[in-house]
């Protein structure tokens, strides 16, 4: 089996294992983990201290996934191809594979983690490269979207208001965080990660979960 499989594998296994267990909500708490940190071991700037962040949200939980086709395309998503993925205060456009799938984690992520999602700060699709590159970027594959922009920044330091169990849901249906890149963080940011056939499994998970929360009426 080779590592992508291995990785996807476990990623699905981890879904499946989701939608027949509860999840526990957890409230929304700013962190900052900085890369330079001052001589008394405080993080540069306001929030929590590195170590104390890197506790949060620990290290990146797999390898990252190898840009590829997977199945989506290597090339700008069509606007035939878009499709939207709702939330309470708005919408963003990504591959129409994709939306009923956002649609679920967008709810899970409002409702349940009680992280609200600030539509002015928030986008999906746009037609533009990597930022200093010529890759393609995943928001043009329309694979990609950004969440409150304003308090999960790009930058050195890595500054977030997500919930590191919210996080965790996103990365067990498919997606990657930006916050965990190597070099410059980007918080606001998840992309789906896995090949086209699998997003009916994720969005399996995320159906049943929703349900289970609805059900339980263990959401504001």
């Amino acid at each position: 089996m080779y590592p992508w499989h291995t990785r996807r594998s476990a990623r699905l296994t981890a879904a499946g294992a989701l939608a027949s267990a509860l999840v526990v909500t957890f409230a929304a708490t700013p962190v900052t983990a900085s890369a330079a940190e001052s001589p008394s071991g405080s993080a540069a700037g306001a929030g929590a201290r590195p170590a104390a962040a890197r506790l949060a949200y620990g290290a990146d939980p797999r390898p990252r996934d190898a840009y590829d086709d997977d199945g989506w395309g290597s090339g700008y998503a069509e606007p035939e191809q878009l499709g939207l993925a709702n939330y309470a205060g708005g919408a963003v456009r990504v591959r129409k594979e994709l939306a009923p799938l956002l649609r679920k984690l967008l709810w899970l992520t409002e409702h349940v983690y009680g992280y609200r999602i600030d539509a002015s700060q928030s986008w999906g699709y746009a037609r533009r490269t990597v930022r200093g590159g010529v890759r393609i970027s995943n928001h043009g594959r329309g694979l990609a979207i950004d969440l409150n922009a304003g308090a999960n920044p790009m930058g050195a330091d890595l500054r977030s208001d997500l919930p590191p169990r919210l996080i965790r849901i996103w990365e067990q249906h498919g997606f990657d965080w930006g916050g965990y890149y190597r070099g410059r963080k980007d918080a606001m940011h998840f992309e789906f990660a896995d090949h086209i056939d699998t997003v009916d499994r994720y969005f399996a998970s995320a159906r049943a979960l929703v349900l289970k929360h609805e059900r339980l009426g263990d959401w504001s």
